[in-house]
């Protein structure tokens, strides 16, 4: 450079590797004016499969590689190929000739057949039905825009890490079971892992309960707050069932506590329709009433 010479600036913009999926095919175009020429462009497999090679040159002269591997040479043509690749990426390069004063051509490269997804494991395997959760798919094969379901229930959004990984968020709710997992690919091949997952509910707990004492001689009704009740809750005092059980919700439930309980302190146990329980050790005191009689006193005469 010269010593008058000013500084120079670039704008260096760094764009992301294009990727070749099932329902977008990636196309670019070049020019050539009298000079030999060549253009390269990276792509991204995303899965390993036949894809199809399409290169227009309706002027010129062109050559297209893949990988510097085997030139495809055509003359003011059309020239299409399928070819295998792995999943990975490859360096397409297009090489113009000098002979021709102009050359122009456009490129495009499209997924024609992929392998079908392998879906191998989840994590977890074992999720509770009271809160959102983040399931993880490991596999082998999964398309970019892939679909996943429990059953037949379609979960969105889907997250496509790679072409061995997807994620999904299962929605609180669903009901206690089962679930087979199923992925499919955009090109509508599809893997199952049957009754891989198994949703369950939580144990309930109990908070406290009201009266926390009471006397046997008449029945009382008993309030038990916690969470986690199930309808169909079963309560015990101290393991002696309770016959009439009303389940007001799953933060409270009422049972009538018959008159005639031995006097003692007594443990209070719910136990959901699942076999799942909480028990609150020393929550219920039975008392006995006390009665007094009393009786005049009449003095003797002498």
């Amino acid at each position: 450079l010269g010593g008058n010479a000013l500084p120079l600036q670039y704008a260096l913009t760094i764009q992301p590797i294009p990727m070749v999926t099932n329902d977008e095919p990636l196309s670019w175009s070049g020019l050539s004016k009298g000079l030999a020429g060549q253009s390269q462009i990276e792509l991204s497999v995303p899965v390993t499969g036949v894809y199809h090679v399409r290169l227009e040159v309706p002027v010129g002269f062109a050559n297209i590689f893949i990988d510097e591997a085997a030139p495809r040479g055509i003359e003011a043509s059309i020239i299409e190929f399928d070819v295998p690749l792995d999943e990975g990426g490859y360096l397409f390069e297009v090489q113009q000739s000098a002979v021709y004063i102009t050359t122009t051509w456009t490129a495009t490269v499209s997924m024609k057949n992929a392998l079908a997804p392998e879906t191998i494991s989840i994590t977890p395997t074992v999720a509770l039905n009271d809160a959102p959760f983040v399931l993880t798919i490991l596999g082998a094969n999964f398309q970019p825009g892939a679909s996943l379901a429990l059953d037949a229930a379609d979960l969105s959004p889907v997250t496509w890490v790679n072409s061995g990984e997807l994620q999904v968020t299962v929605p609180a709710g669903l009901t206690p079971g089962a679930y087979s997992v199923t992925v499919e690919n955009p090109d509508g091949k599809s893997d199952t892992l049957a009754d891989a997952l198994t949703i369950g509910t939580p144990a309930p707990a109990i908070a406290s309960v009201t009266p926390v004492s009471a006397f046997n001689d008449a029945s009382f009704t008993l309030t038990i707050y916690g969470a986690d009740f199930q309808p169909g809750a079963s309560v015990a005092l101290s393991g002696t069932v309770m016959i009439s059980v009303t389940w007001v919700s799953a933060g409270e439930m009422q049972v009538i506590v018959p008159a005639g309980l031995a006097a003692g302190v007594y443990s209070v146990t719910v136990t959901n329709p699942d076999g799942k329980s909480d028990t609150l050790p020393g929550a219920l005191l039975i008392q006995v009433r006390e009665y007094y009689i009393y009786l005049p006193v009449v003095a003797k005469t002498p």
